[in-house]
């Protein structure tokens, strides 16, 4: 069976179990720490009255939305993702000793990294991706290579993001306020990928938090799945609203250009207008990307490509 990731795969990769949804990426674990030493320093004075370090190891950076706020613990269930071999004994007791280890370096290219949830302190795995920031510096384990923290957010990092030739994308243009939603059609399983991200309009950063934000009890997908003879796949969708105007990118592997699965997609406009479900499968995108927006907009795309429009039929629930 061919398989893909679509967008909502593990969309909430947290080291432990979470709720609720987020409009765009997450906090930093840490800020002020100008090195894994100093970060060690800060973890060894926390455990005299948080041995389990199961609260923010330092109080006094940590602010009400959950800014800066990670304990010992976090960092540890963060590393052994990051760096597996290399923190096989790994423990909060012994968490500074594995800090004052590692070594600078500047690697190239875009990482994943784990981000704190705002106002709760959850911590998210695979968070959200991006190159280091001008003069920034990671630290690796020099014994495994693994690069495992990043320095202007002391955030743990994970895998280098997958070079462009292996994901494709969907780039969607919607107008503040338009609702988005999307639905998975078809027999394919759904493997882990880091492909799998959003990249918002006027936002820098991709981002795996792809959730349901806008559940709808009329969004069910019975319509397509009836016309395409293609089963809903349970639970997998998504849908946010889009916050300004312009071009929401949504990455996907590529796997999915030879995959059986379809994604619908709709958008609810503000006055609760629907657009019928838009089904984009592997021959709707070009050169890995497909379009999708307004016909009565001037939209650009590359010469060659098509734009799929968004088709509005008063008074019908057009989602079905």
């Amino acid at each position: 069976m061919k398989t893909f990731i679509t967008l909502v795969m593990v969309l909430l990769m947290s080291f432990g179990t979470t709720s609720g949804a987020w409009a765009s990426v997450g906090e930093p674990f840490g800020v002020g720490y100008e090195n894994p030493t100093a970060l060690a320093r800060a973890v060894r004075v926390s455990a005299r009255t948080d041995p389990d370090g199961l609260r923010p190891i330092d109080p006094s950076k940590c602010l009400r939305n959950g800014y800066s706020c990670a304990s010992a613990k976090q960092y540890v269930e963060g590393f052994k993702r990051s760096d597996p071999t290399g923190t096989r004994n790994l423990t909060v007791a012994n968490l500074p000793e594995y800090l004052e280890g590692l070594v600078a370096g500047t690697p190239e290219g875009e990482f994943w990294m784990a981000c704190l949830q705002k106002n709760t302190g959850t911590a998210i795995w695979n968070c959200l991706a991006r190159s280091l920031h001008n003069g920034e510096r990671a630290w690796q384990n020099p014994v495994t290579g693994k690069f495992v923290l990043a320095g202007d957010c002391t955030n743990p990092m994970g895998e280098k993001v997958v070079p462009p030739p292996e994901c494709i994308e969907q780039d969607v243009f919607l107008q503040r306020g338009d609702e988005h939603h999307i639905g998975l059609l078809g027999p394919d399983a759904l493997p882990s990928s880091t492909c799998t991200a959003i990249l918002k309009a006027g936002e820098t950063e991709w981002s795996n938090l792809l959730l349901d934000e806008c559940p709808r009890a009329g969004c069910d997908y019975s319509g397509p799945s009836r016309d395409l003879r293609l089963q809903v796949q349970s639970g997998i969708r998504v849908s946010y609203r889009a916050e300004q105007t312009g071009w929401y990118k949504l990455r996907l592997p590529a796997s999915m250009l030879d995959s059986s699965d379809v994604l619908v997609n709709c958008v609810i406009r503000p006055d609760g207008t629907q657009s019928m479900g838009m089904p984009i499968a592997g021959r709707h995108y070009y050169r890995g990307v497909a379009y999708l927006g307004y016909a009565n907009r001037d939209l650009t795309v590359p010469r060659g490509a098509f734009l799929h429009t968004w088709v509005f039929a008063p008074g019908r629930l057009n989602m079905h």
